[in-house]
């Protein structure tokens, strides 16, 4: 090219580069977060993997230490240190920017945004990553310090600082501290300090955005409500520009399209620019939903031995409504968690049938649905023990299972049989059966019976549930200081219960209310009439992240009106003290006793307990708890008869089936024949 074509173009050059100032198209979405989408921009994620292509080998992510090392590595060992450092020109430099330019207050990054900058960074930076494995030379701290400053910036980036700055410096003293130790062949911990200063100026927002789509003929009735822009996604415009947040916002744009009727939607492309006049981030999604559908019947494959009743009633959906992705996931996940199949595939026909319907096609991988185990065991109260269980979880083809348990300890041995059938006339009702026989020996009463109790359960929403049975119970029963005597009992249990805890064995958040009415008629001494009523609250606070520190509450009361305590027998009466009760003192040991000091049971129970639950790793933890209550002889507390008090102290070791607890406690308010101290071991927490 000739010098006079050439001598133009340079004198161009800065006006085309002063003409592009005012928006820029930034590297905003990482590519794996939606990988089928062909985006011009790109997003960095400081959560996810760290684009930097011109890392070295010996600085990769996970890079393992040289062959043979153990300990502190000789090499040229480093400290990191990070700052916020506030910059003076935002602030007017935001008041000289375009009508409508946006303002933060103070024109700078909050305390609590600063904080989340750092720890990102100390999180993924490779200064971090490999400070066990230090360089050699101060070229190559200064090259490892290089690749940092390029996370810092993707930090800024993702955090909506896309003005920010960052610098970094090593200082070096490795000579003053060979000054000080002449060994100069001893690792230099703390020869050099890294400082990496960040300038995150101001915080840019989420500007003018929109979502396209180019939709088919059919789907009129979903289309009002697909969206448009991301705040129909919940990223209303004006919000800060953070890079999770987008990413939330488009997955869930996606997501509302897959619940629409559009079950092949997919991210085609992302396109995202910064207006530095306005400090904005503009927004552009386009979406290829792909044909609609409307939701068929079920084609299941595999898994013959279940009866396509049972997975007909986990159904979420009725036939012709338009396609919507959460009820397949409600779908698929009631099958996972029947227990029935390893493996659960839920997906839409290729092919619509009539009316523009899609089979769903529900593929099914059978797991073993009989289990035989065994267990030498110990229970607190009863002492060492073993037991064996059987279990059948589709015993008819209908997913109904059938569980025989015989544990034997030395003080009580028990045969127990339990059924339960899902499903039972609706979909949100099971029927339930149970019996069993039992021999058992305490210092309250020697008792051997019979039981059966049958009746239904039913999910009354998300969170209730209610359960009513039919129940008959007769033996013989051996009172301190009373002749044998048989007894028979009908009862019609009923109770009512909310939970949102989301577990049974280790509850970190939420409430457990249970209510429980049993009215009963029978004969022991005579005949008589009884209605007896309980009540559990149970509460659980964490205090610390999600399960880090978790204070834990429980409150139980109950009577049994309509004859006195020792006018019925002593299976229906009310006992206090134990691992599930008040810890500290024997099992049923407290409330009411004879002139032998054994325990009677009473007519009515209070009983409260406050537990401190810290999770110091991922499988150990500790408990401080104390415990409270009795039982009263009459249906009305006795304001005569002292609460007893317990407290102590427990380990807790966690598993995937859920916590083993061990507890250590001891009486606060001891009687002449307490001991000093009970333990207590189980699996799952002590409520």
């Amino acid at each position: 090219m000739r010098p006079q074509v050439l001598l133009p173009l340079f004198l161009l050059l800065p006006v085309l580069l002063c003409g592009c100032a005012d928006k820029q198209i930034l590297p905003l979405l990482s590519a794996d977060q939606h990988p089928e989408a062909t985006e011009e921009i790109r997003i960095a994620d400081p959560g996810g993997p760290i684009s930097a292509p011109h890392l070295p080998p010996e600085l990769a992510r996970g890079a393992a230490a040289p062959p043979g090392a153990s300990g502190p590595q000789s090499g040229y060992h480093y400290t990191v240190e990070c700052s916020i450092e506030t910059d003076s020109h935002s602030a007017d430099e935001n008041e000289a920017s375009a009508a409508g330019a946006q303002t933060d207050p103070a024109g700078q990054a909050a305390d609590n945004d600063a904080s989340i900058l750092i720890a990102d960074f100390e999180k993924t930076s490779v200064l971090y990553r490999l400070a066990e494995t230090p360089p050699q030379t101060l070229v190559g701290l200064e090259q490892r310090l290089s690749v940092a400053l390029g996370e810092a910036r993707q930090i800024l980036n993702s955090r909506g600082y896309y003005s920010g700055r960052v610098r970094g410096s090593v200082d070096s003293a490795r000579t003053a501290a060979r000054n000080t130790n002449p060994d100069a062949s001893a690792p230099q911990v703390g020869a050099a300090v890294v400082r990496i200063v960040f300038t995150p100026g101001l915080r840019y927002r989420l500007g003018t955005n929109a979502v396209i789509a180019s939709l088919p003929e059919e789907g009129s009735e979903t289309r009002a409500r697909l969206p448009r822009t991301l705040a129909d996604a919940g990223l209303a415009e004006g919000e800060p520009a953070d890079a999770a947040a987008i990413l939330a916002a488009v997955d869930k744009v996606r997501a509302l399209f897959l619940d629409l009727g559009y079950p092949f939607a997919a991210v085609a492309s992302t396109r995202y620019i910064a207006d530095h006049a306005t400090r904005t981030l503009e927004a552009e999604i386009r979406i290829q939903p792909g044909p609609f559908a409307r939701m068929g019947n079920i084609q299941r494959e595999g898994a013959l031995t279940v009866n396509d009743g049972y997975i007909e009633a986990q159904r979420t959906w009725e036939p012709g409504e338009p396609w919507n992705q959460s009820k397949i996931e409600a779908f698929r996940d009631s099958l996972r968690e029947g227990g029935l199949f390893q493996s659960v595939d839920v997906t839409p026909a290729k092919v619509s049938g009539p009316k523009g319907a899609r089979a769903v096609l529900t593929a099914l991988a059978s797991a073993p649905e009989r289990t035989v185990s065994g267990a030498l065991k110990y229970h607190s109260d009863f002492g060492p023990g073993l037991q064996g269980n059987e279990e059948h979880r589709n015993l008819t083809g209908r997913g109904d299972s059938l569980r025989l348990s015989l544990p034997l300890w030395m003080d009580m041995q028990e045969f127990t049989a339990s059924y339960r059938l899902p499903y039972f006339l609706r979909k949100d009702q099971h029927f339930i059966a149970k019996g069993g026989l039992l021999n058992q020996d305490t210092d309250a009463y020697r008792l051997t019976y019979g039981a059966f109790a049958a009746g239904i359960e039913r999910g009354l929403s998300q969170f209730w549930s209610a359960t009513a049975q039919a129940s008959v119970e007769g033996g013989a029963i051996k009172e301190p200081d009373k002749p044998s005597r048989e007894y028979l009992l009908f009862g019609l249990p009923l109770s009512l219960a909310y939970d949102n805890t989301g577990s049974l064995l280790n509850a970190v958040k939420g409430q457990r209310l249970t209510l429980s009415l049993a009215p009963y008629q029978g004969r022991y001494e005579g005949n008589f009439t009884v209605l007896r009523s309980r009540f559990d609250a149970q509460a659980f606070l964490p205090l610390k992240g999600e399960d880090a520190l978790v204070l834990a509450l429980r409150g139980t009361i109950g009577a049994v009106q309509g004859a006195d305590s020792g006018k019925i027998p002593p299976s229906i009466r009310f006992y206090s003290g134990g691992g599930g009760s008040v810890r500290g003192y024997e099992y049923q040991s407290l409330g009411p006793r004879n002139e032998d000091d054994k325990p009677l049971g009473g007519g009515s129970l209070a009983e409260v307990s406050v537990e401190t639950r810290w999770k110091l790793t991922p499988e150990w933890g500790l408990v401080a708890f104390v415990d409270g209550g009795t039982a009263y002889e009459n249906v009305f507390a006795d304001p005569a008869q002292e609460i007893r008090w317990g407290a102590g102290l427990g380990v807790r070791y966690y598993t995937v089936i859920g916590p083993v607890r061990f507890d250590l406690a001891t009486p606060l308010t001891p009687r002449d024949d307490d001991e000093a101290l009970q333990f207590y071991i189980s699996i799952g927490q002590s409520f």
